[in-house]
């Protein structure tokens, strides 16, 4: 007599095995990134975010970012890491130092970027075009909370460089999309790029701040062409 049961679950088992065979399974690879270009303007104000414009009286600090693409070529996620996120800020993810004033006689900045969201995926990316030679994929911030930045504001002393004097801290949450560029398949990231732009989702929140800076709250907040490679 024939065991229908046992039957079944054999054929349930061979299905089950030719299921995970076919399937891909998502991996994960990390990458170090450098900001290479863009701006950020907030309360009427543009900064570089890739480069300082004019000569700063110091040594920018090293960008400390780095990127974990989870997925295959067609789909798959984004997560932007650092250091760990304040109170225990060195180093930056990355930091970009500016003047405000009339240059030269301004006063200068370091501002100091770090992503609080860090610990999860914060983008989106889909395959548009094919390779070889380049891959193409669409990328986008993942809502409700998208890339969260806080920026640490301090004022440069120009006669020995020191950065610890404190002007402002911004929080601001970044709706972001645009596209990502690379010479291999994801999710091997090999030298192509990351661009991205978008606008605060809600305002910007400030601590700590003295002038100009404290009148930046509740204001928005807008990034253009951000480029990482």
């Amino acid at each position: 007599m024939r065991n229908p049961v046992k039957r079944g679950s054999v054929a349930l088992a061979t299905a089950l095995c030719l299921f995970l065979a076919l399937a891909t399974p998502a991996s994960a690879n990390t990458v170090a990134l450098t900001i290479t270009g863009g701006s950020l303007t907030a309360a009427g104000n543009t900064f570089s975010l890739g480069g300082t414009v004019g000569t700063p009286p110091c040594t920018e600090k090293p960008d400390n970012l780095q990127a974990e693409f989870l997925g295959n070529a067609n789909a798959g996620t984004i997560r932007l890491f650092g250091p760990s996120a304040p109170p225990t800020p060195v180093p930056a993810a990355w930091s970009s130092m500016f003047q405000l004033g009339t240059p030269p006689t301004g006063q200068w900045y370091q501002a100091d970027f770090f992503i609080l969201n860090q610990t999860v995926p914060q983008f989106n990316y889909t395959l548009t075009a094919a390779g070889p030679p380049t891959w193409t994929y669409n990328v986008a911030s993942i809502a409700p909370n998208h890339l969260i930045l806080q920026v640490r504001i301090n004022r440069i002393a120009t006669d020995d460089c020191v950065k610890d004097d404190l002007a402002c801290i911004v929080n601001v949450r970044m709706s972001l999309t645009g596209t990502l560029t690379s010479t291999t398949a994801l999710n091997t990231f090999t030298p192509g790029g990351i661009t991205v732009s978008g606008a605060s989702v809600g305002n910007m929140t400030v601590a700590s701040c003295s002038a100009p800076f404290a009148s930046w709250a509740g204001q928005p907040a807008s990034v253009t062409g951000l480029t990482l490679a």
